[in-house]
């Protein structure tokens, strides 16, 4: 009850302190932005001397807001679920994110990020492991709130446990 108390003060405060909420959508990249997103990718997870990778599906959302037509920032939460030699694991994500346009009337953007994950095997017996993750990556605007992307994730677990991804994805963002 209070993590959830405290994502609904958040999303709160991103919404009272944007300028231009009253706006929303206006067809520019400025004030609250509100998205979806999902993707396919792959998944590869190391221990030890150990790797292993398979296909992984993700699905999230996306809270923020456009400071100008260069620059937005959110709160992303990301759900990975990926079957590696016969485990299913759930990777949840939440990291702020950075998108920039270089050029502001075409496309083209560039966005990274940081924050926490948690990875869930569905063992018996297997705790969960959580750190910090980070990514990168390229992508482009198609149309008018509809974004296609191409980023890099890793994170650093517990115990020596590292993930990372290559993930293709597509996102409805309104701003």
């Amino acid at each position: 009850m209070k993590k959830s108390g405290l994502f609904i003060a958040v999303i709160l405060f991103i919404a009272c302190s944007v300028s231009a909420v009253h706006a929303w959508p206006d067809g520019q990249r400025q004030g609250l932005l509100l998205g979806i997103t999902g993707g396919i990718g792959n998944m590869e997870m190391e221990f030890k001397d150990n790797s292993y990778d398979d296909t992984c599906y993700m699905a999230g959302l996306y809270i923020g807001a456009g400071l100008t037509e260069q620059f937005l920032i959110s709160f992303r939460y990301r759900y990975h679920n990926s079957e590696i030699n016969d485990i299913t694991y759930h990777t949840f994500m939440w990291t702020g994110d950075l998108m920039f346009f270089p050029v502001p009337d075409m496309g083209l953007f560039l966005n990274a990020g940081i924050g926490r994950a948690l990875v869930d095997p569905d063992v018996a017996n297997v705790e969960s492991k959580s750190g910090v993750v980070f990514y990168g990556g390229i992508g482009y605007e198609i149309t008018k709130w509809v974004f296609l992307e191409v980023d890099y994730s890793r994170a650093d677990l517990e115990d020596d446990i590292t993930g990372s991804t290559i993930l293709f994805s597509i996102s409805i963002i309104g701003y």
